[in-house]
């Protein structure tokens, strides 16, 4: 009986576009709302949830994968340049007291340096542009070899 119930499921599934990263965004949104829905007891939050859930179950389902995959497309369009700054926030952060994060003036790329007091030099690895770096201070007991 399971091994039917599987063979059908698999048979229904064939040719469906799936998951991806619009799903995620949509299921993670909906969650939130409905959440501070029932928190705030606002109805139309609740409702809007649930319609964003279940929109993102049935584009799961669709079998029209090149609109789906453009639907996908505009989210990354948006979502990629946001992740890279909130990740680059992130390591700056977590690596201020070991490292300083610097932009090349060539090609505005964003460079790591070891954080030691003074004038430094740093070459950008994508342009090969020469510059200078004034850093300011220094956290203490960071480097002792100075």
């Amino acid at each position: 009986m399971w091994n039917r119930l599987q063979e059908r499921l698999e048979q229904f599934l064939k040719g469906r576009y799936g998951r991806d990263e619009l799903f995620y965004v949509l299921l993670v949104l909906s969650v939130l709302l409905w959440t501070i829905g029932l928190f705030t007891a606002v109805i139309v939050l609740i409702v809007l949830g649930m319609i964003l859930m279940v929109l993102a179950f049935l584009r799961t389902l669709s079998r029209n994968s090149a609109a789906r995959k453009k639907e996908n497309s505009y989210l990354m369009k948006v979502w990629l340049p946001f992740r890279r700054g909130v990740k680059l926030w992130y390591y700056r952060i977590r690596d201020c007291r070991k490292f300083v994060y610097v932009r090349c003036p060539g090609c505005r790329a964003t460079i790591r340096m070891p954080r030691r007091k003074g004038t430094g030099r740093a070459v950008c690895p994508g342009c090969k542009t020469r510059f200078e770096v004034k850093v300011l201070w220094q956290w203490p007991g960071t480097y002792d070899d100075e």
